[in-house]
């Protein structure tokens, strides 16, 4: 004992041949050491050891010890071969001459069993020990107070002793098992008559869906089969589309791309042929501003060579008109001179007389005075004409200079006018040059905007390729959403049938219950007295043809549910929890070498073999070559019935499910038992796990 109650440490007792009875006083532990020994033995019960549940048989501390977290009692008997050779060990009798009882507990409640060491049930314990007298509640063990109970207790319980006593009490329990199996039996039996009855009573009606079923079922099949074909063509069809798609979208790419440096290249000698004519422009520009100025100089330089010229015949006209008043003048001069000639001469006769006179003058006083009043008008008369004369002489000289000044005035005018015509003659030659490179330029021009106007006409075109290539992604777009929503479709399509296999969705309430208690042990290991492992289920184990999965579902029927576990006691522990907790019915079956199956012939006009369409797991691949290996697929019911006739130890079952057994028995009609679509459901589980790989590739290609 280690932790069991009382005792913390490990304690060692030996009951040697002979004792009876452990005595001592109040407080030792007297009580302690049979609850023990009923512990090991298997007592459930924490009342009858005197607790409030049955972590309290671990020691819960004391004064200077703390509480420990486990409790176990081994109990080891010796000799006792003969004694225990009756009881089974995992399936095998037990010929030890020594066997330990181990029991173990955890303050989390877990617990465990193990004889010699070796991990079993609580029921392998209580069978071990039958019909011994040793055990949780037999004789073999009296506590106190114990024997006043059994002469005061009622005789049912006395005799219980007894027959414990006399080794009846396993018959007993055996008859008493059995007992209730046969009653468990007929009350099936009173079920079965009376769904019999209700069938019976059903059956014409339920014939009547079954050929409607049927129908429908061929409906179904001729549409999935369409459906199929349409599906197929217009995948083939998508998919060639996708890939000229591809390839024309490449191919555009390409050129989009040619024409996109094209461009590129086009629009910088565009803008290097716009800054030059720009540049050309602004050169005739100023050219044109400098013909302008240049013919607005020459306009002036001809108003003024107009100006000149007019003033030149102006000039000349003075001059010819000073020379015809010089011509005047000097001959008026001349008369002038020849008038004061003929005065100097008549002012010499004059002097003359008047010397000749001075003599008379005196003589003549009195004509004297008359002669001075004369002699001074004449006087007058002299300085008017040299006054006139000096005037002639201004007018002169001012005519003379002025006729010198016209005339270097003409000359400067000439030399002007001269060079005016030569600038006139270089302006209009540069004017000729910049005319001809104006016109060259014109032609440069007219040459870049002819280029100019070629990109853009190619530049329309690339739009317009690149518009449709637009519309032809556009139109891959589409179809990239149509299969993105297909694929979610599908994908979720997918998921809730994934969620309907995980939850074991059509199986039996007793198949259900199993792999939830399974799966509960997966989450708390703790749990005692549930099965460790679970291999899988039939209908999970085996892959089959969709062509065939009709025929296979009819043919293996409820066996489809079938729980696969480790080992025969695995399966007689579910069972019996099952039985125990009222969780319904389920099959089991565990892996173990099957003889082989008696080998047939394919009759004539068989298709195959029904096994021959299963891909199976090594667990159950005998199992279902013996379930399925008599069984032969046909095309119709009508040659079932035919090649049933000539083969009555195989069995027949047609592509719609329609069966006939080698008894005769002929089931069909619609498929509403609960294994019908587990096969289909994993089918199409894969089937769209295909689909979905293959959307999600043409994605993944569409969105490059």
């Amino acid at each position: 004992m280690t932790g069991f109650k009382s005792f913390p440490e490990r304690t060692h007792l030996e009951f040697l041949d002979g004792v009876t009875a452990i005595v001592g006083p109040n407080g030792c532990g007297k009580s302690n050491v049979c609850d023990a020994i009923r512990w090991v033995l298997g007592e459930q019960s924490a009342k009858a050891l005197r607790g409030g549940e049955m972590a309290d048989v671990i020691f819960n501390g004391a004064d200077g010890r703390k509480p420990l977290s486990m409790a176990e009692v081994s109990l080891t008997f010796s000799g006792c071969q003969d004694l225990l050779k009756t009881g089974s060990l995992a399936g095998s009798e037990v010929n030890f001459d020594e066997v330990t009882v181990t029991r173990r507990i955890f303050r989390d409640g877990h617990g465990e069993y193990l004889l010699n060491k070796t991990p079993c049930r609580l029921k392998d314990i209580h069978s071990l020990f039958m019909d011994t007298g040793i055990g949780r509640s037999s004789y073999s063990i009296m506590e106190q107070g114990k024997i006043d109970m059994i002469l005061s207790s009622r005789p049912e319980d006395r005799r219980a002793i007894f027959e414990e006593a006399a080794g009846i009490t396993k018959y007993k329990s055996q008859k008493k098992e059995a007992l209730r199996k046969l009653e468990y039996t007929e009350a099936n039996l009173l079920r079965v008559n009376d769904i019999l009855a209700e069938v019976r009573r059903q059956m014409n009606s339920l014939q009547r869906q079954a050929n409607k079923a049927r129908r429908y079922q061929e409906m179904m099949k001729e549409l999935s089969g369409l459906d199929t074909q349409l599906a197929r063509h217009d995948y083939d069809k998508l998919t060639a589309e996708i890939r000229e798609l591809e390839t024309q979208t490449r191919a555009l790419h390409a050129r989009i791309e040619e024409t996109r440096l094209e461009i590129a290249a086009g629009e910088g000698e565009l803008h290097q042929l716009r800054a030059d004519l720009e540049k050309l422009e602004e050169a005739v520009q100023q050219i044109i501003r400098q013909q302008s100025e240049i013919q607005g100089q020459i306009d002036r330089d001809q108003d003024r060579i107009v100006l000149h010229l007019e003033r030149i015949r102006e000039a000349e006209g003075s001059i010819q008109q000073a020379g015809r008043e010089s011509a005047e003048i000097t001959e008026r001069l001349q008369r002038l001179r020849s008038e004061l000639h003929t005065l100097v001469d008549h002012l010499r006769g004059a002097e003359e007389t008047l010397t000749q006179s001075a003599q008379a003058l005196r003589d003549a006083q009195d004509s004297l005075a008359g002669s001075e009043s004369e002699l001074k008008d004449k006087l007058e008369q002299r300085q008017n004409i040299q006054s006139r004369l000096l005037d002639c002489d201004s007018i002169l000289a001012n005519l003379r200079s002025q006729s010198a000044s016209l005339a270097r005035q003409i000359e400067q005018s000439s030399e002007r006018r001269r060079q005016l015509e030569q600038e006139q003659g270089t302006w209009i030659s540069r004017q000729d040059e910049q005319r001809v490179k104006f016109d060259a330029m014109k032609g440069e021009i007219l040459s870049f905007q002819d280029t100019l106007s070629f990109h853009r006409d190619t530049l329309v075109g690339t739009e317009e390729n690149l518009r449709k290539v637009r519309q032809e992604h556009e139109q891959v777009q589409l179809g990239l959403i149509d299969r993105q929503k297909s694929h979610a479709e599908k994908a979720s399509r997918l998921e809730v049938l994934r969620q309907l296999e995980a939850a074991y969705e059509g199986y039996s309430e007793g198949a259900q219950a199993v792999i939830r208690k399974i799966n509960q042990q997966a989450r708390d290991p703790g749990e005692p007295g549930l099965v460790s492992r679970l291999i899988g289920t039939m209908a999970s184990l085996i892959d089959v043809d969709p062509k065939y999965a009709l025929a296979v579902e009819a043919a293996l029927g409820s066996s489809l549910e079938t729980i696969i576990v480790q080992n025969q006691g695995e399966a007689m522990d579910l069972l019996r929890q099952l039985q125990h907790e009222n969780l319904g019915r389920a099959s089991f079956a565990f892996p173990f070498d099957l003889p082989q199956p008696h080998q047939y012939d394919l009759p004539l006009g068989g298709l195959l073999f029904a096994n021959q369409a299963v891909r199976a797991a090594p667990e159950v691949d005998a199992l279902v070559r013996h379930l399925l290996g008599d069984t032969v697929v046909v095309e119709s019911l009508d040659r079932a019935i035919e090649l049933r006739a000539h083969h009555p130890a195989l069995a027949f079952v047609t592509l719609n499910g329609e069966i006939i057994t080698e008894m005769g028995i002929l089931t069909g009609g619609s498929h509403n038992a609960a294994s019908f679509n587990l096969l289909e459901r994993r089918n199409q589980i894969q089937t769209l796990e295909q689909e979905v790989r293959h959307l999600e590739d043409a994605i993944g290609e569409l969105s490059r």
